[in-house]
Formats: structure tokens, sequence, C-alpha cells
């Protein structure tokens, strides 16, 4: 007990500036917890003294490092009550509370005591990156933003509901609305009640994929969590923090959450897309969706029904849609014929072989698309198929199945030469024709079952002829690439078709990937991507220019190098392929646990884009698509890695504060000029001044959202004065008419 109290006066003077040599030994964060330990004790001890919370009790270990003049010094500070965690050569990670600190630093041989500056780790990085953190601690705006009021949703699988990232400061769920949604008939099930959503469990085990992006986007848990794996910006060491606080939250930390899960059948995410936008319009909020879904067939121009159907939704409801994983694969050739050369010849990769081969001409005009077995070793054509336009109509559209012997079919075309290149149960089924959403010519090839056939080293592939002046896209999906194999006369593919169909699409943003860290913490080591570089285009981020000249992705973000929430049912059945080895934060719950990890690819991205549209949207919830895009290609980030590559970033890099201050500067309309010269200023709080140069008489009128006149007033002459200081908090549509003129625009009264 005498110890104890020496101990503290020994801190106090510490805080205080004495005990000079000891203090020396600290570095800033070291000496501040110290001194802020001492204060609190000191405080405790009388009413009349008040002090600041400090990060930690007197009495509460932190991870330090100490630096020694002799190992054997270790023994010492383990008998003045530190925990060794690991020591290399002349340093020492050791668990010291700030009572310990001081202790320890009075040792001889005890050179310094590091607590280090504040660790950062993965999607809190990613939230500093994209001025996500500035909006959330409202700087320079009026006031902090956390997308509260506003509908967060998405399409995913391997969700999670219950997850801690998701609940609100009471444990209840934050996901007021969600819906399973499986299976090609499109079979919904709808969990509405508190009580439902908190019993329901996941819909898939096998996957993690959207309790991960649900997390980006919206997930709000900051408490501490019993390991966190974090790494010093200053030295890049690893510690692993006993009940630490997690930083790994998303954009959107106060939104209600309204989220779908499921199969993934196209129909499916359109359904998902309509539930979403009505509940939204149910409960009068504004609302965004993420889909972190694509694939990679289709005429990638938005013509197709689905493309369109979302389009729809699009006029409604902001929808972030990722731009796609296959950047620097070989899936795309674009051939434009000539009198000269009016052949492509490629191949379709090695053995097996399933998957699409999706041939589109720019327009009506047709190609004969031709199925070929090539001889990897000399090139030459083992097998050939063609399949042309019918010449009695060559518009229409038709179905060929190809296949092997196995198959007894009457309408089918049952090849014996097929057999002996890929055996008898391969199967090539190939659709060719005008298509109708777009009136471009088709021809869309699946294979499947392409086994190893009694000549030796032949792979499938494709020639397509055109006549001069006609054009194709060329698209592979599932195993199948284009590659040439070494043979002359064959065409490698390229990427620069590789952007995701469904981002293709109007009134959608497509969002691109960009490194976040090149290295994160995990609970057992430091892990990263081979070549990643913070900062630029990830190498996997997809990109592209539709048939009528439209480049995408719209906008980047962060998305490599993520850490998010992971699903506890993936977890706990070992679905986990790297088991527990790379998790990065594990905390106990009192009936289930709760896990965050890795992630990469645009599925990151576009979510944590979809969070910062509904901060934005906070600020004002009549955001259209358009106005969201110009306000993108207005604030958006540029740097080296932007100019680099400017067709993959689309504008640049999303910047959450510079995007919502141009929102709030819209809406305040302080000396904004219109087009017909008239001037509206906010000379005060929700009053406006109004002028327009030689006009005879000038109207206002304010509108709320939903159309309702709140207020008007008139008068002779150039200047008119609105106030509008009594009208309630909200945002308001401004109409001023000057001889005849008429100017509208969004204020916000507060």
């Amino acid at each position: 007990m005498t110890m104890k109290k020496v101990t503290l006066f020994a801190l106090s003077a510490l805080a205080f500036g004495a005990v000079a040599n000891a203090q020396a030994k600290l570095d800033a964060p070291a000496a501040q917890l110290v001194g802020a330990a001492a204060n609190a004790v000191h405080a405790s001890r009388s009413s009349d003294v008040r002090a600041l919370t400090p990060a930690v009790s007197a009495d509460e270990q932190v991870a330090v490092i100490v630096t020694m003049a002799d190992g054997n010094v270790l023994s010492q500070i383990e008998r003045l009550g530190g925990e060794v965690v690991d020591a290399r050569g002349d340093m020492a990670i050791v668990r010291l509370t700030p009572i310990q600190i001081q202790d320890v630093a009075e040792l001889s041989d005890v050179l310094g005591i590091s607590l280090g500056y504040e660790n950062h780790t993965l999607l809190l990085n990613a939230r500093e990156e994209t001025n996500i953190d500035a909006v959330h601690a409202g700087i320079g705006l009026d006031k902090a933003y956390d997308g509260t009021g506003v509908l967060c949703g998405l399409m995913d699988t391997g969700i999670d509901p219950n997850h801690i990232n998701f609940l609100d400061e009471d444990g209840k769920p934050r996901v007021t609305k969600m819906w399973v949604i499986t299976g090609s008939n499109g079979a919904v099930r709808t969990l509405a009640t508190e009580e439902k959503i908190a019993s329901y469990s996941t819909d898939l085990s096998s996957a993690t994929h959207g309790t991960h992006v649900l997390g980006i986007m919206a997930g709000g848990y900051k408490g501490n969590a019993d390991f966190v794996a974090t790494v010093s910006e200053r030295t890049g060491d690893l510690y692993n923090r006993r009940n630490y606080p997690v930083k790994y939250y998303g954009a959107a930390t106060g939104a209600e959450l309204a989220p779908c899960a499921g199969t993934l059948d196209g129909n499916n995410i359109l359904i998902a897309s309509g539930n979403i936008l009505d509940y939204a319009k149910e409960i009068g909020k504004p609302a965004v969706m993420n889909l972190s879904l694509g694939h990679n067939y289709g005429p990638h121009d938005g013509s197709t029904a689905s493309c369109k159907y979302l389009a729809e939704i699009g006029k409604e409801m902001l929808v972030c849609v990722s731009a796609g994983n296959e950047a620097g694969t070989p899936m795309s050739i674009q051939k434009q014929f000539t009198a000269n050369d009016k052949q492509v010849k490629t191949t379709f990769g090695i053995q097996p072989v399933s998957g699409q081969c999706d041939i589109w001409s720019k327009d009506n005009k047709p190609v004969n698309v031709t199925f070929v077995a090539v001889d990897t070793l000399t090139g030459d054509i083992k097998y050939s198929y063609k399949f042309t336009p019918l010449a009695e109509n060559p518009d229409s559209v038709y179905t060929t199945n190809l296949t092997g012997t196995y198959y007894t079919m009457p309408e089918y075309v049952r090849e014996v030469a097929l057999d002996s290149v890929f055996g008898n149960r391969a199967g090539i089924i190939v659709t060719c024709g005008v298509n109708p959403d777009n009136n471009r010519y088709n021809c869309y090839m699946s294979l499947g079952s392409l086994a190893e056939g009694e000549i030796k080293g032949v792979v499938p592939g494709v020639i397509v002829e055109g006549e001069d002046g006609t054009y194709v896209d060329m698209y592979a999906s599932g195993n199948i690439y284009f590659i040439d194999n070494d043979l002359d006369g064959f065409t490698y593919g390229n990427d620069k078709g590789s952007i995701n169909d469904m981002a293709c699409g109007d009134n959608i943003l497509s969002v691109a990937a960009y490194t976040n860290v090149e290295m994160w913490p995990t609970l057992s080591d430091m892990i990263g991507y081979t070549g990643a570089v913070k900062g630029k285009i990830a190498s996997f981020s997809s990109y592209g220019t539709t048939v009528d000249g439209r480049q995408l992705p719209h906008i980047a973000a962060p998305g490599q190098g993520m850490v998010s929430s992971y699903s506890y049912y993936y977890q706990n059945a070992g679905n986990n392929p790297y088991g527990d080895n790379y998790i990065a934060i594990t905390k106990s719950g009192a009936d289930r646990d709760y896990y965050w990890h890795e992630m990469s690819g645009t599925s990151m991205s576009s979510p944590l884009v979809a969070g910062i549209l509904a901060l934005w949207l906070q600020a004002d919830p009549t955001l259209t698509m358009d106005e969201v895009k110009q306000i993108l290609s207005e604030t958006a980030r540029q740097d080296a890695y932007t100019a680099e590559a400017p067709e993959r970033f689309g504008y640049g890099k999303i910047d959450a504060l510079a995007g919502i201050k141009r929102i709030l500067g819209i809406n305040s309309v302080s000396d904004v000029k219109l087009e017909s010269e008239i001037l509206v200023s906010e000379v005060a709080a929700g009053c406006f001044d109004i002028f327009a140069p030689g006009a005879s008489k000038v109207e206002a009128a304010l509108y709320s959202m939903s159309g309702a006149q709140a207020l008007a007033t008139a008068a002779n002459g150039e200047n008119l004065t609105l106030d509008a200081a009594g009208a309630a908090a909200g945002v308001y549509v401004l109409r001023v008419t000057a001889d005849g003129k008429t100017e509208t625009r969004k204020v916000v009264i507060r």
C-alpha cells in the first residue's frame, strides 16, 4: 500500500515536469499518456479538480516499445509488473500501465519507451484517403454527416445481418427490412420485424462477400474488440492490441440498412433493386444501392433488358456498380475488318474449357463465326464448324447445338469428328442473329465438357470473318481467355473491354478500385499483394469503352487491401481458406463471435462510393445520378496515378469532403450568379437578397421538396428580399421570376 502511494506520487511528479531523466526517455505519445493518467489520478483525489479523460486509466496496460542497453533488464521490467510480448535485439514489446511506464523509465539500462503515434487500420486509411473522416467530423461543414436519414441497400451473398457492425448502440439491428431472394423464379422471403431479423443467420454459410461489402458501405461498430491487429505508421511494426477500438467501420455509419441476400440470378438482382426502392419510398427516405456483382458477356453498351431496368431504378435511387475485376486478363478483342484483313483467329486457352464467347458487331452487319480445334504445335485446324447467318433470313436469330455423338437429340448437329478432338460428350451451343434490344448482330457461344480427345495438344478456338468496314467486339467469360498459343496469325486478347457489362447502363455509377494499402496487419503477420502500389490503380480493376463512345468506369475509390466485417457463419463453418491465420480482428459476444478480414476488388471500392453517396444524400436528399456525376467531375482528385491511367480512373479519385462542400455550396446559393443574370445572396440565415438587373418586377416563391409552396413574395423593380427564416429547416426549391425569365435552384434553410 505504501509503495503504491509512492509510485503515484512519482507519476504525478512526472506529469508536472519533475523526474526529468525518466521523462526524457518517453516519446511524445507516451509522455502524454503518462501525464494524462497522472492528472486523472490527481483529479480523483479532489472534487475541485477536473481533468481530461485519459486514453487509459493509470492501471490499464498498453503495449510499448522499450529500447534497452542490456537485454538483461527485461527481468527487472517483469518484476515491476511488465508483460514481455516479444523481444528483438535491443528492443522489446512490453505491456505496461502508465504507472509502470514511469517505473521502467527510471531503470538505468532502459534507453527509451515509445507508445508510438496513432495507428490507422485499413478501412480507416480508405476513409482518410477519400476524406470520409473529415465529413464524419464535419470539418469545414455546417455539421457532421454520417448518412442519417438515408437508406442503404444492396444485393449480395453471404450476408450476416447481425454482425455487430450492423447493430446500433443498444445492440438492435440497424437492418430494418431484409429480403432473401432465391432461385431462378425469384422467390422472396421478407424479414420485416426486429425479431425476425435478429433471429436470422445467413443466406449462405459458404460465402461472406455481402457481409464484407455491407461493412464497407455502412458498417458502424467503433467499440473495442478482444484482439485488434494494428501497425505502427512510424516503425511499420505489427501490434496485436487487446481490448482495442475497432477502426474498420464504413462510410455511412448512421444510415438505415435494407440488404437483399440470395442467389444472383439476373432477375433476382432487379427484384432486389425494386424492393429497396419501394421501401425507400414507403419510409420517405432517399436511398443508395450497391451492386458488387456483374458479368463479362453481353453487348457492354447498356442495351440489355436488365441494364435498362436498372436504369429505370436509377432514375429514383442512386445505384453504384463494380467495374469488374478482369483487367490484366486477355478477355476481349476489338477488330475492325478491312478489305485486306477480314479475319480474326484466336484460341480459348488450355483444357478444360467451360464458359462463354460472346461476339458482337457494332451494327446489324453479320459475321461468320467458325468453331475450330487447333493443334497448338502446328497451328493446323483439326476440326471446324461454321455458323453462318441464314441465307433466307440473315436478320433472324437461330441456335445450333453442336455436340459429340454421345448425345442423341435429332435436332443436334452430332459430329463424329468432334469426338476425336474433344470427346463424345463435347457440347457447344451457339446462338446467332440480330439482337432486338440494340439491332446489333450477335453470336453467343456457350462451351462445356470439352475434354481432351484422341488427338493430343488440341485446343478449342474461333475464327470470325467480316466484310470490309464491319467492326466486332469479342468477350470471354468463365475460364475462357483469348490467347494465341504462340501461333502465327492468331490473336492474343486484351483487357480493353473488361468493364462489367452491368456497369454500362444509364443512371448508374461504375466504380474502379485503386490500392488502399500495400500491406495490412493480421493477428498472425503483415500481409500484402505483390506489386501493389498505394494510390495506383489496382491491377485487376476493369475498364472499357462502350460502342457509343462512353469511357468507363466513372470514378475510382480504394478497393485493394480493404479490411471489413466477415460472416460468423462463413468463418465458423471452416469455409475461409486461410482459416484463422489472417483474421485482423476478433470480438466475442454473448452468444457468438465477430470477425474482420481483408478482401480486395472493385466489389470493395463500389460500396465505399455508395456509402459516400449516402453522406451526400443526407446533405441533399434530392440528388440525381446526373448531378452526382457532375459533382464528381468537378471535385474528384487528380494525381500522378490518375494522369498515368485516365481511362481507368474515370473522373479521378472520389473526394467525399470536396463533393459534399460542392453540394452545400450549390444549396446555400451565396453570391451565385444565375444564367439569366439574376443574383441571389443569403444575407442572413434563411434571408435571401435577390437582384435582377434592369427588371421591372421580381417574384420569388419557396417550395418544399414535395412541391408545396412554403411562401411567396414580389416587388416592383430589380430588388427583392425573401425572408424564410421562419420556415422549417430543410431543403427547398427557390423559384425566381424576373420579367418573364424564371430560374430555380435548391436552398437549405437551417
